[in-house]
């Protein structure tokens, strides 16, 4: 079944929400005067970067200066740690044939200048991201991708963690592997196929749906 991974990046694979919610508080109190209320951060973590902020309530007017802000925050060497197994599993994954592409929020630009992503994109062969496609939940991004790679949906698997990805998975029609590892929990579960604790249970997961697609073969 499944022949292709996409995976999100913030709070999947690399542990950015407790940093860049401090990141998004700052740029509020500069621009706003306040922090806004926990909750709206935690649940504009999962936006990209101008579209959260604006619906923080920074101005259309400022928006600019404060996503460079908040860019210059955020984009600092040794703040943000790779997800513990991370890197195991995207070996272990593309060992095993698995067509690896990043599926995120972030603009194009980002991909550059945030070194915390510079281990992991050497395993990956594609980058969905904004700019190019619309920002999830719109599904296009994945329906595109899709369509390029000529796959039916049953054959992709998406890996992120957040209510974002999972309204974007159920948009595009394909599973959702929804992550439960990161340090702040969401406070719901969101809808999901698969709900994994820890890296190691996607490739289970990828290794099991492959099995049962070599025996439907054989």
């Amino acid at each position: 079944m499944y022949r292709h991974v996409l995976f999100d990046i913030d709070g999947t694979m690399i542990d950015s929400e407790p940093y860049y919610v401090e990141c998004l508080n700052e740029v509020c109190r500069r621009f706003l005067g306040h922090s806004p209320a926990a909750e709206a951060v935690r649940r504009c973590f999962a936006m990209n970067s101008h579209d959260a902020l604006h619906a923080l309530g920074v101005g259309t007017h400022a928006l600019s200066e404060a996503v460079a802000l908040y860019d210059a925050l955020c984009f600092q060497p040794d703040k943000v740690p790779v997800c513990p197994g991370i890197p195991t599993l995207l070996s272990a994954l593309r060992r095993d044939g698995a067509r690896l592409a990043i599926y995120s929020a972030r603009f194009a630009y980002e991909f550059e200048q945030d070194p915390a992503l510079t281990p992991l994109l050497p395993c990956f062969d594609e980058i969905i991201c904004v700019g190019p496609q619309p920002s999830k939940p719109d599904p296009g991004g994945a329906l595109d991708y899709i369509r390029r790679h000529r796959l039916a949906k049953d054959e992709v698997l998406y890996v992120g963690d957040s209510h974002i990805d999972s309204l974007t998975a159920q948009r595009a029609g394909i599973d959702l592997a929804m992550c439960e590892w990161k340090r702040l929990c969401n406070p719901q579960r969101y809808p999901a196929r698969y709900y994994c604790s820890r890296p190691e249970q996607i490739l289970s997961i990828w290794q099991e749906n492959r099995r049962g697609l070599c025996m439907a073969e054989g």
